[in-house]
């Protein structure tokens, strides 16, 4: 299995543009957007046109920006899956402190816009993709992925920034 991470879009066109070639290209199997798909400025028809296009292979994660009645999809505040025997948590970030993050071997998040893949000392890996439209700080536009043994950090255009095994 290939997953897709992607955060902060808002709403950008040229971003979402970019996933659609992305996800063919890459044969990605699951996209999980972390929230702050939408965005008041943008008009959201090429949004919802994505949305429609990968329905059955998208979980979307409700962020800080996102608002409930402007997509006719559901939105969760986090989701837990097992891949490869690891408990992974994926949540936008902003409700960390009200969401149980005991019993996970990696915490995906996003919210911050910028990319982070560290493994704490308590062994519990932290994975953010960054923001694909707005990143901050010394980041640059960026997913990320999860594979069969890693997770990669990947700037627009492919180049990967970071990446760690999280099976060992």
């Amino acid at each position: 299995m290939k997953y897709l991470v992607v955060s902060d879009i808002h709403g950008k066109e040229e971003y979402i543009d970019y996933l659609s070639s992305l996800i063919d290209y890459e044969k990605t199997n699951k996209i999980i957007i972390l929230g702050d798909i939408m965005s008041s400025y943008y008009n959201q028809d090429k949004l919802l046109e994505f949305l429609l296009k990968y329905k059955d292979n998208i979980v979307l994660i409700k962020g800080n920006c996102d608002f409930p009645l402007s997509i006719p999809y559901e939105m969760l505040d986090f989701y837990k899956e097992v891949i490869n025997g690891k408990v992974f948590l994926f949540t936008h970030g902003h409700l960390l402190p009200y969401i149980p993050v005991t019993d996970t071997d990696v915490l995906v998040s996003g919210h911050t816009h910028e990319d982070l893949l560290v493994k704490t000392k308590e062994g519990t890996i932290l994975f953010n993709p960054g923001s694909i439209a707005a990143p901050r700080g010394n980041s640059v536009h960026s997913y990320g992925y999860i594979t069969d043994e890693e997770l990669i950090i990947k700037e627009v255009g492919g180049d990967v920034i970071k990446k760690l095994n999280y099976i060992k």
